[in-house]
């Protein structure tokens, strides 16, 4: 393949994968996109594959998150950038000489290795901890997110495409490309039908307003009363100061809860010095009597005044049982939910904020990933958003309902408590980490021979005289 054809194929590589999130969501073509990369890269050095797999990342970042614009303008080029960095030292790595990419036995399982070792580290243990737009978010939740994750669901996406490229056999790479989609595709949970004689049912009702007005949040759950809510939630930043400050409002919330019979789960803050910037982004749960407890915020969003990082993933004590109140962003990557989980959450109460200018596409982008830490966990999720997407998710990770965005009111639907843990929770997680850690000891083995490559001519020349 002339170098033209190369740069092409990466191009047209990072055109397709946007296409496989929302709002199109075409998953299948994730197989096909990745397959380009990895075609466009093979018989390079690594600084050219390097280079071809920062194209593809950029196109695809920049296209498939056109809305950084909204946030951070110009700045979105660098964190575009950033992102592709990843892809580019993949593309790198596989096309070192060493590589068991380059041994039969071992390329396709290796590839699919450290594709998913690299996006692991980027999404969950570098700075920005950003784990939008990857292979496993595209294809939502399937049979594997239980068991592996969405790292899981990753490694399955990245050994098929390598697969389709490693067949010269055309009846073999369709035979691929069919087993692929059924196991992404056809082989996913249905949705999960309550049953009243055996599941502990509760009652939701989600307020959905970016209005950030106490009172309008306050009327807006009395006008829900009628449906006898057992929980209400509102939104992340409802009551944007530390609302434990102001009795006159906190004598309100507790009225509502016993007009209602209920418990509430709001976002505000919690002061924690005299600066403005000590405080804690927080979710405060509720009776008609007291505080049932309070979670802090475990990763402000970067680049905001998102109050200082919580560092407890407990779970909330309450008559109805063990309850997870992670925020917002807490819940784009799989270690909080997960860990929450872990310590015994039966259900999930999530505020969110999602400001209206930040696109109907963030919405819908970040609404998916609430999706598969439902179905990792096996929980269900009552998500209440500023302006969308406000909804409740089954333990399969499916819809069950939503409200339109940029609208204001409520959403009222039935969730269940469930205490059994899935095999992720229980110990599938560990699989990105053996990832990562394979990927540390190749690039670490690398290192090595690069250093005595260096310095075996100066040995050499020594020992002439």
């Amino acid at each position: 393949m002339n170098p033209l054809h190369q740069i092409l194929m990466a191009l047209a590589g990072g055109v397709i994968a946007p296409f496989c999130f929302p709002p199109f969501s075409i998953w299948p073509l994730m197989v096909i996109s990745l397959a380009a990369l990895f075609k466009s890269v093979q018989g390079l050095s690594p600084r050219p594959a390097f280079y071809l797999g920062l194209t593809y990342g950029f196109v695809s970042f920049s296209i498939s998150l056109r809305w950084f614009f909204e946030i951070f303008s110009l700045m979105a080029v660098v964190l575009y950038l950033i992102l592709a960095f990843f892809i580019g030292l993949f593309c790198a790595l596989i096309q070192c000489r060493t590589a068991p990419h380059h041994r039969s036995k071992y390329r396709l399982l290796f590839m699919a290795i450290l594709w998913t070792g690299i996006e692991f580290y980027r999404c969950e243990l570098f700075y920005l901890q950003f784990p939008w737009i990857t292979p496993g978010t595209s294809i939502g939740p399937i049979w594997l997110t239980p068991l592996l994750g969405v790292y899981g669901a990753t490694f399955l996406v990245a050994f098929g495409s390598a697969a389709l490229i490693d067949f010269p056999n055309r009846k073999l790479t369709a035979s691929v490309l069919i087993a692929l989609i059924a196991l992404m595709g056809l082989w996913r949970p249905g949705a999960v039908n309550l049953n009243p004689s055996q599941d502990r049912i509760i009652h939701m009702a989600l307020i959905q307003s970016e209005s950030s007005v106490f009172s309008t949040y306050l009327s807006l759950s009395k006008s829900i009363i009628h449906s006898n809510p057992d929980w209400i939630v509102w939104p992340e930043y409802a009551v944007p100061y530390d609302v434990r400050n102001h009795p006159e409002e906190m004598a309100k919330l507790h009225d509502l809860c016993d007009a209602s019979d209920s418990i509430l789960t709001l976002g505000t803050q919690t002061a924690v010095g005299n600066s403005e910037n000590d405080w804690k982004n927080t979710a405060l749960t509720l009776d008609h009597e007291r505080i049932l407890g309070e979670y802090y915020k475990a990763r402000p969003v970067h680049f905001f005044n998102d109050g200082i990082q919580g560092k407890s993933f407990h779970c909330i004590e309450t008559v109805h049982g063990k309850i997870g109140t992670p925020v917002c962003f807490d819940g784009d990557g799989s270690e909080v939910i997960r860990k929450i989980a872990e310590n015994g959450a039966e259900l999930f109460v999530v505020p969110i904020y999602d400001a209206e200018h930040w696109t109907e596409l963030q919405h819908l982008q970040h609404a998916a990933l609430f999706q598969i830490r439902a179905s990792e966990t096996g929980r269900w999720f009552a998500c209440a958003s500023s302006s969308g997407v406000t909804q409740l998710i089954d333990p399969n990770g499916k819809v069950i309902s939503r409200f339109p965005m940029f609208q204001e009111g409520t959403l009222a639907g039935k969730v269940s408590l469930i205490s059994e843990k899935t095999i992720y929770v229980k110990a599938g997680w560990i699989f990105p980490w053996i990832t990562l850690a394979l990927t540390c000891m190749f690039i670490l083995s690398l290192t090595i021979q690069f250093i005595r490559a260096k310095r075996r001519p100066q040995v050499s020349a020594v020992s002439r005289h």
